[in-house]
C-alpha cells in the first residue's frame, strides 16, 4: 500500500456545509457556484470531510468542503471563512467514489501496523483531479492525522 507521510501547512479555506443520505455533492455544488464567478479555483485546493459522520450506517449526516483562499476573500450568505492549523498526515490516493470507504479501512489497518498514533486534527478528503467528474472518475488524497 502506498501511504506517504504529508505535513499539511496551516490553511486559510471557505467553507460550505450540507446534509442528507449523500450530502457530498450538495456541499461540493454549494462551494463550487459560489467560487466560480468570483475566479476562485485556479490553484485552489479543496478538502472535504463527513461532519458530523453518520452515528448509524444510513442515517442522514453532514459533509463539509473547504477550498484555499487568499487573506482578502471574506465570508458571504453560506460561505464560512475558517482557519486549518495544518498536520501531520499519512495520506493514501483512491480513484473512484466507490473506493473510498475500502481505502479509509486499509488506512485505518496501515495505522495499527505503522508504529505511528492517531493525531487529533481534522480527518480530509482532497479532491486531487478535476473537480466536476462521475463518482467512478473522482480523484481524492485520504488524510488520516498523526501525532507528531
Amino acid at each position: 500500500m502506498d501511504v506517504r507521510i504529508v505535513s499539511l501547512p496551516p490553511m486559510r479555506v471557505a467553507s460550505a456545509r450540507a446534509t442528507g443520505p449523500q450530502p457530498e455533492y450538495p456541499a461540493f455544488k454549494k462551494l463550487l457556484d459560489w467560487a466560480k464567478p468570483r475566479d476562485l479555483l485556479i490553484g485552489a485546493r479543496v478538502f472535504g470531510f463527513n461532519n458530523p459522520s453518520p452515528a448509524v450506517e444510513g442515517e442522514d449526516y453532514g459533509y463539509e468542503v473547504w477550498l484555499t483562499i487568499e487573506a482578502d476573500v471574506q465570508p458571504e450568505d453560506e460561505i464560512n471563512v475558517r482557519q486549518f492549523e495544518g498536520g501531520l498526515y499519512a495520506v493514501l490516493s483512491v480513484t473512484g467514489a466507490e473506493n473510498i470507504g475500502d481505502a479509509w479501512l486499509r488506512l485505518n489497518d496501515w495505522l495499527k501496523t505503522s508504529g505511528r498514533k492517531l493525531g487529533s486534527h481534522q480527518w480530509l478528503e482532497e479532491q486531487t483531479g478535476p473537480l466536476e467528474v462521475p463518482p467512478e472518475q473522482l480523484k481524492l488524497d485520504l488524510y488520516l492525522p498523526l501525532a507528531a
